[in-house]
């Protein structure tokens, strides 16, 4: 009885998940799925594909890998069930094509990541992940302006550092790689995203990493309720979200505004002095005003858009150079990791004086490796995965029908980890996908060739391909990855310049649990700044 009167939230939930585990316990799903193998799901009896759902959430990751060696590998199709509800036909990463071509009205990323993402609640307004704005103007602008902004995203990880690893060249810090990384990748990634002074605001920070941990635990009680209690229980959740969006609002607003006015100007008086600072915010601005979305112009479309990009761009970051991190400092010393990173970083600053472009960035080739090769192992995700919805279902080219509203996948991970992609697959390689390309810059003119050339830019950070996934593939692939190498790489340099490490004594294995797979949160490293560089 405790539980009704002190918890009544609590008890509520649980008792509307009792009565949706026994519904669906006795009545089979009414959607016809195709007659092809499924992964977790034992026998036809009653309640046994219900059983298989409540069971994805701790076990979907084990079905992927599992699924892809007995059938992936085999050529075959599986099934998959879905903790938020759906079923995922998994098709041969062969077919990764066909899904590719076929058009976001049969076959959406956008409603795959809306569901996954708990579009209705997560990020305080469903149309932020209906519409995707926010990807549409990264798209639009971020190529082309991750250059003029590198100088001012290299102050912002000077000053990080310095803050965050200290400038004390005697003595040893301890340092959680986790937790520095969290708030140093939170205000450099703002140097870029709103630049000064909004990125040194610390309660603007603080907000916009409360808001990315309020939607975390959206997803997480998104996936572990029951469908039917999603409504009386998830905008109860996401109450934390809307006070952290309010918090960021408020320090943004003011700048949203004036530099809407600043525009306005500048567009009206040719020759005007005002400069306007090519951030998200800009532009925003400029994408909906050239394209007539006089809607996302709304003050809180726009800091809702702001939040949306950064909370996809910071979760990427945070997580890949963690990775590296323990990845480089885990790894055996003798095997010169460190060394050769190092020795390129100071190389490269050097040829061109001590000033970061984006042609220098581009010649950190061992540093665009050793962070493709973490990429590679950790594996946020485990799947590619779009959503049918063209009514009738879509025919996949094996002739299975898949019905609308399930999901179409193939597996990331696994193909990560094949060993008919990638030689010694589970061992992390920082050069692996240096080492051929510095042989062919070395080599003779006369011995080069496009296709050769070609091979190995196929390898660097940002390319996608069916054998590499963390950014998805295709027209769909991640649009801030561009930043993300740029800034990831720029790290790199700063740290390896400026601070010695000490080496973990092993690697520590990987956080997974369910379809969670982050660095080990509890790792600490020694650092100490290097001497001279005060």
């Amino acid at each position: 009885m405790d539980i009704i009167t002190n918890h009544p939230v609590a008890a509520i939930a649980l008792a509307v998940w009792i009565l949706t585990a026994l519904a669906s316990f006795i009545s089979p799903s009414r959607t016809k799925l195709p007659d092809i193998p499924w992964m977790g799901k034992n026998g036809n009896w009653p309640g046994a594909e219900y059983l298989a759902t409540w069971s994805a959430f701790a076990s979907m990751r084990k079905w992927y890998s599992e699924g892809y060696k007995k059938y992936g590998k085999q050529g075959q199709a599986y099934i998959l069930p879905d903790v938020l509800g759906g079923k995922h036909v998994v098709l041969p990463n062969e077919q990764l094509a066909w899904i590719l071509e076929k058009p976001d009205s049969v076959l959406s990323t956008g409603a795959a990541h809306y569901d996954g993402l708990a579009g209705d609640y997560a990020f305080t307004d469903s149309d932020i992940l209906r519409d995707l704005y926010h990807e549409h103007v990264v798209h639009q602008n971020m190529a082309r302006k991750v250059g003029e902004v590198i100088p001012r995203t290299w102050q912002g990880i000077c000053d990080a550092f310095d803050e965050l690893w200290g400038k004390d060249m005697q003595q040893w810090r301890k340092v959680n790689v986790l937790d520095s990384m969290t708030h140093l990748v939170a205000s450099v990634s703002n140097y870029f995203f709103v630049g000064e002074p909004l990125c040194k605001d610390k309660q603007f920070l603080r907000a916009g990493r409360a808001f990315a941990d309020a939607v975390i635990s959206c997803l997480f009680f998104n996936q572990l309720l029951p469908n039917v209690a999603k409504p009386l229980i998830m905008p109860i959740v996401a109450i934390p979200n809307h006070w952290h969006h309010w918090k960021v609002a408020k320090a943004v607003l003011p700048f949203f505004h004036k530099r809407m006015v600043e525009m306005e100007e500048a567009e009206s008086k040719p020759g005007s002095s005002i400069e306007i600072p090519e951030d998200y915010i800009t532009w925003h601005i400029r994408t909906a005003r050239r394209e007539g979305r006089f809607d996302m112009l709304q003050p809180y479309k726009v800091t809702r858009s702001l939040m949306a990009i950064e909370f996809a761009a910071n979760h990427t970051t945070l997580l890949t150079i963690s990775a590296a991190l323990i990845d480089l400092f885990g790894s055996d010393p003798q095997l010169g990791y460190v060394e050769g990173l190092r020795e390129e970083a100071e190389r490269v600053y050097r040829e061109h004086d001590g000033v970061w472009s984006k042609q220098a960035v581009n010649k950190l080739v061992r540093a665009d490796s050793a962070l493709r090769e973490s990429m590679r192992l950790l594996n946020i995700t485990y799947s590619v995965t779009r959503k049918v919805l063209a009514p009738e279902g879509v025919r996949t080219p094996d002739g299975i029908l898949v019905p609308y509203g399930q999901y179409i996948s193939v597996a990331s991970e696994e193909r990560h980890y094949d060993g008919d992609v990638y030689a010694n697959p589970h061992v992390y390689d920082a050069f692996r996908f240096s080492r051929g390309r510095e042989a062919y810059e070395a080599a003779n003119p006369e011995d080069k060739n496009s296709k050769e050339y070609l091979k190995h830019q196929s390898q660097s950070f940002v390319t996608t391909s069916q054998d590499f996934l963390p950014f998805g593939h295709g027209r769909h692939a991640c649009p801030g990855r561009f930043f993300i190498q740029q800034e990831l790489k720029m790290l790199f340099a700063y740290m390896l310049m400026n601070y010695d490490v000490q080496h973990l004594p092993e690697r520590p294995p990987n956080f997974v649990w369910g379809p969670i797979h982050t660095p080990p949160p509890k790792t600490t490293l020694q650092v100490r700044r290097k001497a001279g560089t005060v």
